[in-house]
């Protein structure tokens, strides 16, 4: 969110405490150029990369899809979409308490 905003601009984290105390709401949005509808799902595929900002900052497209594989083993979900005016929200929400059984 950082490397996407321009300088001035701001990223804002919330948390928030859903379903009766039983998940975790994490809220990433910036204030960057966001991106088109036809790459929210995208962005979380390994290697893929925004192609809206034209630009040619450092990395290589791990960390959003990293983030998902992560919270999806742990009973989540992570999805991305438009900030209003502009910018992109990055929405995870993890379960608090697991009926998995222990491994």
């Amino acid at each position: 969110a950082i490397k996407y905003s321009e300088p001035g601009g701001k990223v804002v984290i919330r948390t928030a405490i859903l379903a009766g105390g039983k998940a975790l709401q994490i809220r990433v949005e910036d204030t960057g150029p966001g991106l088109p509808d036809s790459q929210m799902e995208a962005i979380f595929r390994p290697f893929v990369r925004a192609e809206s900002t034209g630009d040619a900052r450092a990395g290589v497209g791990l960390g959003l899809a990293i983030t998902r594989q992560a919270i999806e083993l742990h009973g989540g979900s992570v999805r991305a979409h438009k900030a209003q005016p502009r910018g992109l929200i990055v929405e995870i929400v993890v379960p608090l308490t697991s009926d998995r059984p222990q491994r």
